[in-house]
C-alpha cells in the first residue's frame, strides 16, 4: 500500500558522506490491521538478505512482540507463510541442509531458538520482551512490535547496548496507540512528534491517526487519516466495527483494553483516549526502595522450610517466581528466582525451582492474573509431596499486601541485593479496596511481578505450620 512504500522510503533514506543508514530508531503508529506485519516483514528479510550484501556480513535481526508466545506465533503464522508464498524465495525443507543462495531460507521452530535463517548467513530471530532478552548478542536490527504493551523502556535498554558495535544499526519499534499503562510508547510519540522539524535528528517518527479535534464518525475523515482505508479497511466495515462499539459500550476491544468507544478510537483511529499523566507516575510508592536496598545481607540463606510465590502481569504479558524462607535468626529471606516474559514456559520453570527449593507451598493471588495458571502451579507443586498449592483470595491478599509492606519496614527481611524487587518497588503503588489495600497493578508504571510474588510467597509462609527444617540453601 501507498503508506507502506512511503515508510519504507523515508525509513531507509541514507548518508550521502558515509553510505550508512541515516535513522537509528525508528517509530512507526498506526491503527490495527493497516499492514504493519507485512512492511515489517519486508523490512525484516531485507536487512538479512540486500543489507548483509551490501555489507558483506552476516545480519541478525531480532523480532520481539508482547510476548514470547505471540512471536513464536507470529512467525509460525504469519512471517514463515507470507515467505513462502514470495516468488523471489525458495525455502529450504531438508532438515539436513542450509541455505546456499540469497534468495533460499529455512525455518526452525526448537523452542527458545525460534528463527529463520538466510542463505545470506542472516538470522531473523524472536525474543522475549525481557532485559535479559538479547543479552550478550549484537543485532542489526531489532523490532519492538506492540509497544503499546511495555510500561518501561527496559526492553529498548536491552536490546540498545546490543546493536552498539554494529554498522547502520536501525531499532524499529511500531504499534497502535496504547492507554494510561503504555509509558514506553507515549514518550516515543511525544518526542517524536517533537523532532519531525528537526532535519539532524536520528530519529524517525512516523504517525497515521485521526486528530483529535476531528469527527471519528465521518467516512470523508476516515479516506483521509487512515492509511489501509480502501484497500484493506472498506467503510462498510468500519462503520459496523463503530457501531457495534457505540451499542456495547462495556464490551472489551480485542486487545481487551478499553470497552466501547474507546476501544475503537485506539484500536482502529490510532487515537489516543487515555495517556499516561505525570502526576501518575509521581505518585510515591508504598515501601522506599531505598529501605529495601538497606536490607541487603549477602550472606542470607534459607534454613529449612520455604515457600514459592508466583506473580502474573495485567494482561499475562510477564511473570516472576520468588522464592520464600526463614534464617536461623528468625527473619525472612526473600530472593527473585525469574522474572521473564516467556510464560509459555511458565510450568517448566516452575517445575525446576520446586525440584530445586522443596517449598511446603507455592502461593498466588487468585483474585489477580495469576490464577489462569492455577492448573500449571497445581501439575508443579505436584512434583514435592510435601507442597500445597496456596491460591490467596481477595481478603486474605489485602492482608498479604499490609503484612508484606510492614515487614519491610519492621526490617524483618533480608535478601542478597534483589534488584528485581527494588525496580518492582518503584511501582508499588497502593489501592484502597474496602476496610483494606492492595497492589494497584493497573498503574503501574514497572513490572511488579516480583512484588506481587513476593507478598503472595510470605504470606503463605506466614499462614504455613511450621515444619522441621530438612534442608539447608
Amino acid at each position: 500500500m501507498p503508506w507502506q512504500q512511503s515508510a519504507a522510503d523515508i525509513a531507509l533514506e541514507y548518508d550521502p558522506v558515509t553510505g550508512d543508514l541515516w535513522f537509528e530508531e525508528v517509530v512507526i503508529t498506526v491503527p490495527r490491521q493497516s499492514g504493519k506485519t507485512t512492511l515489517l516483514l519486508a523490512l525484516m528479510v531485507w536487512r538479512c538478505t540486500t543489507m548483509a550484501r551490501r555489507l558483506a556480513e552476516a545480519q541478525t535481526v531480532t523480532y520481539i512482540a508482547q510476548s514470547g508466545l505471540a512471536a513464536r506465533k507470529k512467525l509460525i503464522r504469519e512471517f514463515s507463510p507470507k515467505l513462502s508464498k514470495s516468488r523471489g524465495f525458495h525455502r529450504i525443507l531438508n532438515p539436513k541442509a542450509v541455505p546456499a543462495g540469497g534468495t533460499e531460507w529455512k525455518l526452525s521452530t526448537n523452542n527458545g531458538s525460534e528463527h529463520i535463517l538466510f542463505g545470506t548467513g542472516s538470522y531473523l530471530q524472536i525474543s522475549a520482551p525481557t532485559a535479559t532478552g538479547s543479552h550478550g548478542e549484537v543485532l542489526d536490527m531489532p523490532v519492538i512490535d506492540e509497544a503499546f504493551a511495555h510500561d518501561d523502556d527496559t526492553v529498548e535498554q536491552a536490546v540498545d547496548a546490543a546493536t552498539v558495535t554494529r554498522r547502520s544499526p536501525q531499532t524499529y519499534i511500531i504499534s497502535t496507540a496504547g492507554n494510561a499503562l503504555s509509558v514506553f510508547l507515549w514518550r516515543k510519540v511525544l518526542a517524536g512528534r517533537a523532532a519531525v522539524n528537526n532535519v539532524e535528528s536520528r530519529s524517525c517518527y512516523l504517525e497515521w491517526s485521526v486528530p483529535d479535534d476531528a469527527d471519528y464518525n465521518s467516512p470523508t475523515v476516515w479516506a483521509e487519516f487512515l492509511p489501509a482505508f480502501g484497500h484493506t479497511i472498506t467503510e462498510k466495515r468500519l462503520a459496523t466495527r463503530l457501531a457495534k462499539a457505540l451499542a456495547n459500550p462495556d464490551e472489551a476491544d480485542l486487545d481487551g483494553l478499553e470497552p466501547g468507544l474507546p476501544g475503537f478510537l485506539r484500536g482502529y483511529l490510532n487515537r489516543w483516549v487515555q495517556t499516561p499523566s505525570p502526576a501518575g507516575q509521581a505518585r510515591t510508592p508504598e515501601i522506599d526502595p531505598d529501605v529495601w536496598m538497606g536490607l541487603v545481607d549477602k550472606t542470607s540463606t534459607i534454613v529449612g522450610q520455604c515457600v514459592i510465590g508466583v506473580g502474573v502481569g495485567v494482561n499475562g504479558v510477564s511473570g516472576s517466581m520468588v522464592v520464600v524462607g526463614r534464617r536461623t535468626d528468625g527473619f525472612t529471606h526473600v530472593e527473585s528466582l525469574v522474572r521473564d516474559g516467556e510464560l509459555w514456559r511458565f510450568e517448566t520453570r516452575l517445575r525446576e525451582f520446586v525440584q530445586k527449593w522443596h517449598p511446603t507451598a507455592v502461593a498466588w493471588q487468585n483474585s489477580g492474573p495469576a490464577r489462569a495458571f492455577a492448573p500449571e502451579i497445581n501439575r508443579a507443586a505436584g512434583l514435592y509431596q510435601g507442597c500445597t498449592p496456596t491460591p490467596i483470595n481477595q481478603a486474605e491478599w489485602k492482608a498479604a499486601c499490609a503484612a508484606f509492606a510492614r515487614a519491610i519496614q519492621d526490617g524483618t527481611v533480608r535478601h542478597l541485593g534483589d534488584v528485581w524487587l527494588e525496580d518492582a518497588l518503584q511501582g508499588g503503588f497502593r489501592r484502597n479496596v474496602g476496610d483494606g489495600w492492595e497492589w494497584d497493578a493497573a498503574a503501574a508504571t514497572v513490572d511488579i511481578t516480583p512484588l506481587l510474588a513476593a507478598t503472595a510467597a510470605l504470606r503463605a509462609l506466614e499462614l504455613a505450620p511450621v515444619v522441621t527444617p530438612f534442608f539447608v540453601y
